[in-house]
């Protein structure tokens, strides 16, 4: 062992500048053994730009900074190695892909010149990798250590977060992992030494001598973060942190480098480590990607699963896969981590999940899970479903991002949906979000609903199986089922699927007879006979109308009376007054009345009516003022079509009507398409593209032609 006086020789002749090959090599190993310390920037008379302090158990002596650099080692490691006294449990990934300039920002940010120099103006660094729980944020950091590693004095892993020391806090985790890396250093620690003792000889002897790369995985807990980051800012600590926490206080510095999931590309090459080409083509990995949504822990149990599973292939995997399968869930527990991070991906994202501590925010990211994955959330209907004001609602959303449980936009990752989905045990969430979600489509809407917003109607279509689901839901009010059933068979119907729409208009009709409601009968009615007439079931179509007439006219609701008598005076006129009129007597036994023969109805191609009073959903289901708009369009494509067709003398007030829906620059697009297409046909042209329109006008169309 190095005596003091030994160490006081040597840096009285380092000060004369006659120090020796064995002098410096001695004081660097008393320097990095805390024996002797520096402090930069002590004055000698009146000038701290060029002298420094040293000082050893019995000596203190000024050096100036050329002195001082003898004192800095040289880096004796080569790449890929660590130098000497370094502590990281974790070896290389062999299996390591992509991430290049990620690697490259790091190396810009902390690194210490080829010579082992500071940089010039690099004074403090401390670098925050961000990212959602199984990113890849503590394999870049790993990767980058080994690959840069050579470049500093040491490497020394700090963990914030072990789940074999839970009973302890996230401050005396970082202490004693601090202090480990003081023993791998070698520091001489006394016995009495607590941890605490320990972890701050350990930054002393970081400080006297660097730069040294520190890597502090896991740091989540602002308030525990706060003292440890302070004590370890300083020129010769290059700081490197891994973290699910994006809102960090301005006033710490950190620098962050968000991290984001692998591009198709990367989740190739990726699983290409572990499956080649006989076992997997292309096309199945990029699935594989895309259930995964790149989220690299997943693609790595995945991968890993598949190799060591042989006669399973690719495309029957995907099909069996959820969070809860084996692969998913820490399957080689015999395989421990040496990063003590879980191998388990709903346990992963549980970590962020036990942070929140807003129930506002845990209602919103539950009822974001049911939106599409990877899009932007619909968020007036996130607000609606969570019922929350403005700033409630905006505070819940700063925290989900805060905690990476919602990307950007905001959007949620596939996985974090499903996992999402997951705390919803009774699929209240689910109903809510279907039935502000379905109600939002719809046309009696505020806004218009599908027909203004086509990013919505591909919204609604691409979520028409969770609105099917949340329909069978017996577990909520039975008004809010109701309206639940409604305003999805409309959507169905938009989207061509009759029979479903059926169904669901049945299963309203049902509801609203066990609650008493008439009004909801009678306008569940009028859309179950537009189902009807599509299909030129002609006697049920008359049936229903009739029994939805009769309903609201002994309940007093004439406005809701004259929209069905509306549809039926349209009906007449696309089946021609001698056919209809024909039906009418017999399913009735009575000849057509004259209100009705004698009515004159203008059609129009609106989808919804403008200006009236708007349902909320949480409100009774007297939701049906609209309901003769919303089948206006197909009657009205039967009428101009065929009165082309038949060259009635009403043809020409058709084309009219439909050149000024095509030209109509406040129209919905879809309607100022249909015009279009409205207009080729009643020319004469037969073969027209119809893949622009929604399906059921679409069906309306080829109906009537033919």
């Amino acid at each position: 062992m190095t005596s003091t006086e030994e160490i006081s020789v040597a840096l009285e002749r380092l000060a004369k500048g006659d120090a020796r090959p064995a002098d410096l090599k001695l004081l660097r190993e008393a320097l990095a053994h805390g024996k002797i310390s520096v402090q930069r920037s002590i004055s000698v008379d009146g000038n701290v730009s060029n002298s420094v302090l040293v000082t050893g158990d019995n000596v203190t002596v000024h050096l100036s900074i050329e002195s001082l650099q003898a004192l800095q080692p040289k880096s004796p490691t080569i790449p890929g190695d660590l130098p000497p006294g370094s502590h990281l449990p974790i070896p290389p990934n062999r299996n390591f892909t992509g991430r290049l300039n990620e690697l490259r920002q790091l190396a810009e940010a902390l690194c210490p010149e080829e010579d082992g120099a500071s940089r010039p103006g690099v004074i403090v660094n401390q670098q925050a990798l961000v990212g959602t729980g199984g990113i890849g944020k503590t394999q870049l950091a790993v990767q980058f250590a080994w690959e840069y590693g050579y470049r500093f004095v040491g490497v020394h892993w700090v963990s914030a977060y072990r789940r074999d020391q839970k009973e302890l806090s996230p401050s005396e985790i970082i202490a004693t992992s601090i202090a480990e890396c003081g023993r791998e250093m070698g520091l001489p620690f006394r016995s009495d030494d607590d941890v605490e003792q320990q972890a701050t000889l350990t930054i002393n002897a970081w400080k006297a001598d660097g730069p040294r790369l520190v890597i502090l995985d896991n740091l989540e807990d602002v308030e525990a973060a706060a003292p440890w980051l302070a004590r370890l800012r300083h020129s010769n600590i290059r700081l490197l942190i891994t973290t699910r926490q994006k809102d960090w206080p301005p006033s710490f510095g950190l620098h962050e480098l968000p991290l984001t999931t692998f591009t198709p590309e990367e989740s190739l090459a990726f699983l290409r480590r572990f499956l080649d080409e006989s076992r997997a083509d292309d096309a199945e990995l990029k699935a594989l990607h895309e259930r995964l949504g790149g989220l690299p822990l997943a693609l790595e149990l995945a991968a890993s699963y598949l190799k060591h599973v042989s006669g399973l292939s690719v495309s029957e995997y995907i099909a069996q896969l959820s969070l809860d399968h084996p692969s998913l869930k820490n399957w080689r527990a015999k395989h421990p981590t040496a990063t003590q991070h879980d191998k388990d991906v709903a346990a992963t994202f549980a970590l962020s999940w036990e942070r929140v501590d807003s129930e506002a925010a845990r209602r919103v990211f539950i009822l974001a899970g049911y939106g599409l994955p990877n899009e932007p959330l619909p968020l007036d209907v996130l607000q609606a479903a969570a019922e929350l004001d403005e700033v409630t609602f905006s505070e819940a959303l700063d925290l989900l991002q805060g905690l990476s449980l919602l990307q950007p936009g905001p959007s949620l990752h596939p996985l974090l949906a499903e996992f999402a989905r997951l705390q919803d045990a009774d699929q209240t969430a689910l109903f809510r979000w279907a039935r502000f979600l379905a109600w939002r489509g719809h046309p009696g809407f505020e806004h218009g609903g599908l027909y203004r917003n086509p990013a919505l109607a591909r919204y609604l279509r691409l979520s028409l199986l969770d609105l099917q689901r949340a329909t069978t839901l017996e577990n909520q009010k039975a008004e809010e089922r109701s309206a639940l059933c409604y305003h999805t068979a409309f959507l169905l119907r938009h989207f061509g699927d009759l029979d479903g729409a059926m169904k669901l208009y049945q299963q309203a009709l049902a509801i609203d007879e066990g609650l008493g409601d008439r009004q909801g009968q009678a306008a569940t009615l009028a859309m179950m006979a537009q189902i009807h007439i599509l299909r030129r079931e002609h006697e049920p179509a008359l049936r229903a109308l009739l029994t939805s007439l009769q309903t609201l006219s002994q309940i007093g609701a004439a406005l809701d009376a004259q929209k069905v008598a509306g549809i039926l005076a349209a009906w007449r006129k696309q089946m021609g007054a001698a056919a209809f009129d024909a039906l009418w007597e017999k399913v009735t036994g009575q000849p057509v009345p004259d209100w009705l023969a004698g009515a004159d109805l203008t059609p129009s191609p609106s989808p919804s009516r403008r200006g009236e009073q708007q349902e909320s959903p949480g409100s009774s289901p007297a939701r049906r003022e609209e309901q003769a708009q919303q089948v206006t369009v197909e009657q009205f494509i039967a009428l101009a079509l065929g009165a082309a067709r038949e060259k009635r003398p009403e043809a020409q007030q058709f084309f009219a009507a439909v050149s000024r829906m095509a030209a109509d620059p406040a129209a919905p697009a879809e309607l100022r398409e249909l015009g279009k297409i409205l207009q080729r046909l009643m020319s004469g042209e037969t073969s027209v593209d119809l893949s622009t329109l929604p399906p059921a006008w679409a069906e309306a169309i080829r109906r009537e032609m033919g």
